[in-house]
């Protein structure tokens, strides 16, 4: 069962699923994540951890070669509140005024941070893009 949501979820990352089932997906490649309490820092956090967290996002940072990703603390009217893996995170975003969704592109949930979540990376073929993301609609 976790091998089939996991290889439906890493399809959704790279968009090769249509985004109806992407969505709901998506939140269930999440649940394998420890629990992270709610005093950790963001910056403390692996990204499954950080994926999770609805007042930490889960950013890459600079250019996709080699992707480099940092969990930091929500910013702004259009992030926090909803974890970026939710699956409430789409229709969230989207009802937030001046806020649009953007859907994961080339998305790996191997994806690291300063602190490694999975022991075992997943290799993926289309990888180092960023997660979903809520931003400015401006």
């Amino acid at each position: 069962m976790r091998r089939a949501i996991l290889a439906a979820a890493l399809a959704a990352a790279c968009n090769r699923v249509p985004a109806p089932l992407a969505q709901p997906l998506a939140s269930a490649a999440s649940a394998p994540s420890p629990t992270t309490p709610p005093s950790a820092r963001c910056d403390d956090m692996s990204a499954a951890q950080c994926l999770d967290a609805p007042r930490c996002v889960l950013a890459l940072r600079g250019a996709p070669e080699p992707p480099t990703y940092v969990c930091r603390d929500a910013e702004g009217p259009c992030e926090g509140g909803v974890a970026q893996f939710d699956v409430r995170f789409p229709s969230d975003c989207a009802a937030r005024a001046g806020c649009r969704f953007e859907a994961a592109h080339c998305f790996c949930p191997s994806a690291q941070t300063r602190v490694p979540s999975l022991r075992r990376p997943i290799n993926c073929m289309c990888g180092g893009g960023p997660p979903p993301r809520c931003v400015s609609a401006r």
